[in-house]
């Protein structure tokens, strides 16, 4: 199965996410829990979008 742009394109701005979010942390002095938090539930999120989209597009296929 062919993979499309637009997953291309998701994968992109989920990995992009991952890096910026380690690359702060790391950077950050101060890891306070409310950060740690904000990074973490960031990342999750990006990662059950990518997931949920994903997904719907293998449904999508199947139903075709």
């Amino acid at each position: 199965m062919a993979v499309n742009v637009t997953t291309w394109t998701r994968l992109v701005i989920l990995g992009t996410t991952a890096w910026l979010i380690y690359s702060k942390y790391m950077q950050t002095k101060t890891r306070s829990p409310l950060i740690t938090m904000f990074y973490r539930d960031g990342l999750v999120y990006f990662v059950l979008m990518f997931s949920e989209s994903q997904i719907s597009t293998l449904k999508a296929g199947k139903l075709s």
